[in-house]
């Protein structure tokens, strides 16, 4: 039998169709095994250059540390953090300082240093000590009554903002964890709203507003720092723990994150005071913060940024968490390490009204070291 013309081609196409099907088939299966297989091997991890990374971080922090003590951030228009000036706040400080203090540096090995001198360098050993520098910047730029403004007191913009809550519950934690003697402290409880959350500024008076046509503001980054310090100080809020518990359990971070870029930042804050702060409030929250940041990973291991692929790490592990996407997470971050030491800086916080952004590379450096040193331990 002889078939038409369009007969055969209909014939051929089908043909085609079938090998280009089998082809097309054959390709996501391999390209699916690739996958499995990488991912497969980031679920391994060596724990001699987790070390020598973690020991190339310190020493960065050492070289990078400021003669005063502090760290040097950047202010940036921009979310993208690329047109920035040269910043200094004592906000920064504290958390660098608080990583460095939870986390003491698993040095390497001889061998896996590949010496056989010394154990430390000179930029290490100016590492292992930043976190006494900083504390002692952070205790003698606090003002009567220990509190704290955004920028020190050697900064021109020192006066431009009043006097901060963060900065303050922040500084004050860090320097009550390394057992610093606090006295006349001024009172926190009058910057409260009728719910009892805490204000961002320790000031009444609308004159001293950053912003006039803007009352002080209450957040959930600001009240989870609140928080962690009042647990420092045997002290209960259990307004604060519902405002934050609420905001986590019903999605509603959006409505009560007023600086953060991201949620990462936050998780942060939210898993080192369940951690490190013995915060037992916030417990009904972490298996929620936990399932978020899981999904959020992307397929290189990272969550977006070296800063929030650092903070989401180190948010697992002070949940309680180090399944195979911790172990992604890090490998990611020895992948991405610079040749200084460092990682790349990242949105930290922001003012949502002027729409500048604050980050550090010291600050991803730290937030990276205490991952390292929390899967370490």
């Amino acid at each position: 039998m002889i078939l038409d013309p369009s007969t055969q081609l209909r014939a051929s196409l089908r043909l085609s169709i079938r090998k280009w099907r089998k082809e097309i088939l054959l390709g996501v299966i391999l390209i699916i095994g690739v996958v499995i297989v990488v991912r497969n091997r980031t679920q391994e991890i060596d724990f001699e250059k987790l070390k020598i990374s973690q020991a190339r971080a310190i020493e960065f922090l050492g070289r990078n540390q400021l003669p005063n003590g502090a760290w040097p951030s950047s202010l940036c228009l921009g979310p993208m953090m690329r047109v920035c000036l040269a910043d200094i706040s004592p906000y920064i400080t504290t958390f660098v300082a608080h990583s460095l203090g939870v986390t003491p540096p698993n040095l390497p090995s001889r061998e896996g240093r590949g010496i056989d001198i010394l154990p430390l360098t000179k930029g290490e050993l100016e590492g292992v000590g930043a976190k006494e520098r900083a504390l002692e910047f952070l205790y003698q730029n606090a003002e009567e009554g220990m509190v704290w403004r955004f920028w020190g007191k050697e900064d021109p913009k020192h006066l431009l903002l009043p006097l901060d809550m963060d900065d303050t519950v922040t500084a004050r934690s860090v320097l009550l964890e390394n057992d610093y003697k606090l006295e006349g402290l001024a009172p926190l409880d009058e910057f409260r709203n009728e719910n009892g959350l805490y204000y961002l500024w320790l000031t009444k008076k609308a004159s001293e507003m950053p912003n006039k046509e803007h009352e002080n503001e209450v957040s959930c980054e600001v009240n989870t720092n609140v928080l962690y310090y009042l647990t420092l100080q045997k002290e209960n809020n259990g307004q604060i723990c519902e405002y934050i518990n609420k905001a986590i359990l019903e999605n509603k971070l959006r409505e009560c994150l007023k600086y953060s870029e991201t949620n990462y930042p936050f998780y942060y804050l939210v898993t080192r005071a369940r951690s490190d702060g013995k915060v037992e409030c916030l417990e009904q929250s972490i298996p929620k913060i936990i399932e978020n940041i899981k999904q959020g990973q992307r397929l290189d291991g990272s969550w977006g940024s070296d800063q929030d692929t650092a903070l989401a790490i180190a948010s697992l592990e002070n949940a309680g968490y180090f399944g195979s996407e911790v172990v992604r997470g890090l490998n990611y971050l020895l992948r991405e390490q610079k040749i200084n030491g460092s990682w790349e800086r990242g949105a930290f916080f922001f003012d949502v009204k002027g729409g500048n952004y604050w980050g550090s590379e010291a600050l991803t450096t730290a937030i990276a070291i205490e991952a390292m040193g929390k899967y370490l331990k």
